[in-house]
């Protein structure tokens, strides 16, 4: 099963274009766990049901065998009865008493009892009790049934006192005798096997609980604390598509405009100063329109490479269009902003992108970028407003004949000129 998880699980490697939707995956894994579950509950469900029946045709043989002792003295207890005072109730009790020991000993020996059918399993003990010498208690509750039955079907007026008294004097003996010897044994063997069997029954059930539990901890180890990782990974990678760009890595428009109002907001709160800069490639189309379109994707990510490496770790910054970037420059006063800006700009000028013309040729490209960079002196601006300023410079440093970079008018100043 594990090698079926390492074998099918969705790729979360690939690139963003790539990335395979894990929900066939994750619904095929779910159902199989819950049949894993559903079959061990099953066979939970049916174990528990085998063995309660077990403990409950066990507890009844014990209680019929444990009886039979009871009622074969009543039997003759109601015979004294009848002998010494012959009414129709004691006539009736030696009936019912009777007929309890004849039905109790044919289940045991037979399997049924009034309704129901069926086999009571005799272990070899108790089967040599009630089939073999010494004690042979199948033969001497037959003596004892037979001995009886021959008294019930007496006639009262036809029948001499002597013969009753004879019928009284056999039933007590048996009663008092062997017979309640061999069905104390069996009553005993019946106890100690129903125990022996119950004790047993419980092992097995907890045997099948504690199999469940494995199963439990085996499908949350390598069923669903996979799901949940494949999930989470999947959800972090919906996450990056959002929030990142595919071609670059950096972070998109939306990602950059979520994260530069925080730091904007940041330094109005702790009164900090902060640049905002946007920033192009010089002549892009031509790249593209030239060297193809491929050429110009290897711009792209050789730009981003750069900006990755000379970019501080505080600093916030991502690819907000085509070939426009923007940056959020973090505690930087307007004369540090233009330093680093300057120092970006030679970097680009002076590192050469290798890339691939559309003839499979390979040639490294020399390129340019502008820059239009503000200094936030108005703490009502937005990240909109000064990324307006900012194109406004851009678009001076665009006139003034690119690869450079330009510092856009106080917004201060602005203001006092619409006055």
């Amino acid at each position: 099963m594990i090698s079926w998880f390492s074998k099918n699980k969705p790729d979360y490697q690939n690139s963003y274009g790539s990335v395979k939707d894990p929900s066939g995956y994750l619904t095929i894994v779910y159902i199989l766990a819950l049949g894993v579950i559903a079959l061990l509950a099953s066979v939970s469900h049916t174990m528990i049901t085998q063995m309660t029946s077990a403990q409950k045709e066990t507890a009844e043989i014990v209680y019929i065998a444990g009886r039979q002792r009871v009622t074969a003295q009543q039997v003759a207890l109601h015979i004294s009865g009848f002998v010494n005072e012959k009414t129709p109730e004691n006539w009736a009790l030696v009936e019912n008493s009777y007929f309890s020991f004849k039905l109790g000993h044919d289940y045991l020996v037979h399997g049924y009892l009034e309704e129901k059918t069926g086999s009571v399993e005799m272990s070899p003990q108790v089967y040599k009790i009630y089939f073999s010498d010494p004690v042979n208690l199948h033969r001497q509750a037959q003596n004892y049934i037979a001995l009886v039955d021959e008294f019930l079907k007496l006639d009262e007026e036809q029948t001499p006192e002597s013969k009753y008294k004879a019928f009284q004097t056999v039933s007590t003996n048996l009663a008092t005798g062997e017979l309640i010897q061999g069905l104390d044994i069996a009553a005993q063997q019946y106890q100690e096997e129903a125990l022996a069997k119950i004790n047993r029954l419980n092992r097995m059930q907890k045997g099948v609980f504690a199999f469940l539990l494995i199963a439990l901890l085996l499908e949350a180890t390598f069923i669903f604390r996979p799901l949940v990782s494949y999930v989470k990974k999947y959800s972090a990678q919906l996450l990056n598509m959002a929030l990142k760009d595919t071609l670059t890595g950096l972070d998109n428009r939306r990602s950059f405009m979520q994260l530069a109002e925080a730091e904007l907001s940041r330094a109005r709160r702790h009164k900090t100063n902060v640049c905002v800069v946007l920033s192009d490639i010089d002549k892009f189309k031509a790249v593209n329109d030239t060297y193809g379109h491929a050429a110009g994707d290897d711009v792209l990510v050789h730009l981003a490479g750069i900006l990755k490496k000379m970019i501080r770790k505080e600093d916030v910054f991502g690819r907000i269009g085509g070939e426009e970037f923007a940056f959020v420059l973090p505690q930087t006063n307007l004369e540090q902003g233009v330093k680093m800006m300057e120092k970006l700009r030679h970097e680009i000028e002076t590192t050469p992108c290798p890339v691939k013309k559309d003839d499979g040729s390979e040639m490294r490209l020399t390129y340019t970028s502008s820059f239009g960079l503000v200094f936030m002196d108005n703490e009502n601006e937005d990240i909109d407003a000064l990324l307006k300023r900012a194109d406004a410079a851009l678009y001076e440093a665009k006139e003034a004949g690119r690869n450079k970079v330009v510092v856009a008018k106080a917004a201060k100043t602005e203001v006092l000129k619409a006055v």
